[in-house]
């Protein structure tokens, strides 16, 4: 608590570039989501964590792709549809991904 999320998420961050274990990238972007629930998007950077999620689209493990997605759901919920503008080119995940977003909609009371 006394160093808050930005700080967890950093170092989160900086692991996710040097982990190859599927699992564990899996986990770590679980991690992020969860920060982002419980504290919404604006303390973990979001034009960091946007590239870095949507960078995990293309991971051929299916649940680093689904904690993506997952990601990108949370951080759509809190941002709504300015996310969009940080995405770029989703690739053959785009559907996936509009699915989640329409799944968790947008709340701007979250925002």
């Amino acid at each position: 608590e006394a160093l808050g999320p930005a700080w967890a998420a950093a170092r989160v961050y900086a692991a996710l570039d040097k982990t190859k274990a599927p699992l564990a990238r899996a986990e770590m972007l679980a991690f992020l989501q969860k920060l982002v629930v419980d504290f919404g998007a604006g303390p973990l950077r979001p034009q960091r964590l946007a590239p870095a999620a949507v960078a995990e689209l293309g991971n051929s493990n299916p649940k680093v792709r689904g904690a993506a997605v997952e990601l990108l759901g949370a951080l759509h919920r809190r941002l709504g549809p300015p996310l969009r503008a940080l995405l770029g080119d989703l690739g053959a995940a785009a559907a996936a991904v509009e699915a989640e977003f329409e799944k968790v909609g947008f709340d701007p009371s979250l925002a």
